[in-house]
């Protein structure tokens, strides 16, 4: 009776310890669209949510991960789980494939809370089906998710004593306060890696290559994402 008692209580404990080492993504919430007989192998029809999950549809049937599939199968998309909910009943949610959280009904899932779980990032992400479109009538989709969260400029400058300027900026912007080499990536509303590099004690960041808008920096090793502007 002890043994099997331990043994509930470590798996308790195990449970419990997972359930605060995962990382939940509430930031900003942004939208994504993939429209009607649009061309799924291209990068605008795909929501490149991190570098193991591209979720994107051909031009029927269901979405699936075009980093690691070709097309959509019944286990689709790869390396996620799905759930209806939101996170803040994530302990309570039971999370299965796509295909058998919608029961064979994917629009059904419009204007429903659901959560996508990346398997391999272990990422929980809030997100909500907007549109879908049925059969073989073109492939389109869309919905809203949650993104990264990130620091004000106060509490990113308070914690870190790091330094950024100017922001907005337009060609580059000049960052100090490293005190180490590190590896950083600026990331866009999608999700999408645009630029990586080292950062240094004071080095300069060339962003032509950037659109106009609101961008991320991650740096590795420091909590949180700066938010950029890009004028």
């Amino acid at each position: 009776m002890k043994a099997l008692q331990f043994t509930l209580f470590i798996l308790f404990i195990s449970h419990f310890q997972a359930l605060y080492t995962q990382t939940i993504w509430n930031g900003p919430k942004t939208t994504f669209t993939k429209n009607n007989f649009s061309d799924w192998t291209l990068v605008d029809n795909q929501d490149r949510i991190s570098d193991k999950v591209w979720l994107t549809r051909q031009s029927l049937r269901g979405i699936f991960n075009f980093f690691s599939e070709s097309r959509y199968i019944d286990t689709s998309p790869a390396d996620t789980e799905w759930a209806f909910g939101t996170t803040d009943d994530i302990a309570t949610l039971t999370f299965d494939t796509w295909f058998k959280t919608h029961d064979k009904n994917p629009e059904g899932t419009i204007n429903k809370n659901m959560v996508l779980h990346l398997i391999s990032d272990d990422i929980y992400i809030d997100i909500k089906f907007l549109s879908w479109t049925s059969r073989d009538n073109g492939g389109g989709f869309s919905y809203e998710r949650s993104t990264q969260a990130v620091l004000s400029t106060e509490e990113f400058f308070s914690n870190e004593g790091i330094k950024l300027s100017p922001n907005p900026f337009q060609e580059r912007f000049n960052i100090s306060g490293i005190k180490e080499p590190v590896k950083y990536e600026i990331i866009d509303l999608k999700g999408s890696v645009v630029i990586n590099g080292i950062l240094k004690h004071n080095s300069t960041i060339y962003t032509h290559t950037l659109s106009t808008g609101l961008y991320f920096l991650k740096i590795k090793g420091y909590k949180g994402s700066f938010k950029l502007i890009k004028k």
